[in-house]
Formats: C-alpha cells, sequence, structure tokens
C-alpha cells in the first residue's frame, strides 16, 4: 500500500512540474525548417538490366528562416538508397539528396518509389523516381 502512495504522489508531482516548463520562442522556431524541391518525382525512363543501377539527384532550397537539418530519409524498398548531406542548410542554401535505384534483385518492369524526407519541421516531403526496367 505504501509503494501504491509513493508512486501516485511521485506521478502527480511529475505531472506538476512538467506542467510548469514553458516552451521558448527560439524552441519553437527550431521546428519551423522549410525548404523547397526544384521537383519530386524524377522519370528514369526506359533503361535495361544490364544496366540496372540509375541515380537521380533532387536539390531544394531552404526558403524558410531557421536552419534545416535533414533528420531522416525513409526509402520504399531496398531497392532505394540514398545520399544526403548531413550539414546545416543555412536560409537560401541549397542541398541535395541523392535517391539511386538498384533493380540488380528486381524483376524487368514498371516501378514507382518513394522516399520520405523528415527535417526539423512537422511536414514530412515525399520523393519518388519511377521508370522501366527492360
Amino acid at each position: 500500500m505504501q509503494i501504491f502512495r509513493f508512486l501516485c504522489i511521485t506521478l502527480v508531482a511529475t505531472l506538476i512540474i512538467s506542467c510548469n516548463h514553458r516552451t521558448t520562442k527560439e524552441e519553437k522556431d527550431i521546428y519551423k525548417g522549410k525548404i523547397v524541391f526544384a521537383d519530386t518525382i524524377r522519370e528514369l525512363g526506359r533503361f535495361s538490366v544490364t544496366n540496372p543501377t540509375q541515380a537521380s539527384e533532387f536539390t531544394f532550397k531552404n526558403t524558410g528562416t531557421v536552419p534545416v537539418v535533414i533528420l531522416h530519409v525513409e526509402p520504399s524498398c531496398r531497392c532505394i538508397t540514398t545520399e544526403y548531406s548531413q550539414e546545416v542548410v543555412h536560409p537560401g542554401e541549397d542541398g541535395k539528396i541523392t535517391v539511386v535505384f538498384d533493380g540488380s534483385k528486381s524483376q524487368p518492369g514498371y516501378f514507382d518509389k518513394s522516399v520520405r524526407v523528415r527535417i526539423n519541421s512537422p511536414r514530412i516531403y515525399t520523393l519518388r523516381v519511377k521508370g522501366l526496367m527492360e
């Protein structure tokens, strides 16, 4: 019974302390990153199974007022790899994400793959590559 009472008091104290925390303007601004991609869909066209690796570079501009950091890039499948700068992209500067499709372990045919990009913003950006491997 004493343990239950101790846990209840600890829980109430934690809630009171956490409710008193005020978020500063600087803390809120860090999550206001904003980027604009030149384009978000790339048509890789037709290519041969003898040359199954195709790369495409997506460029973006930081159009916001705070520096942008790419936090996570998530391909839709194992046939997609990405390369991107882990450095800060300051307002007005450009950045890039390279998306590589490797069809060496895929069947020939049409594909439409995506990459989800997370930055210091609530928004999630989606890039797509599509084409026909013959």
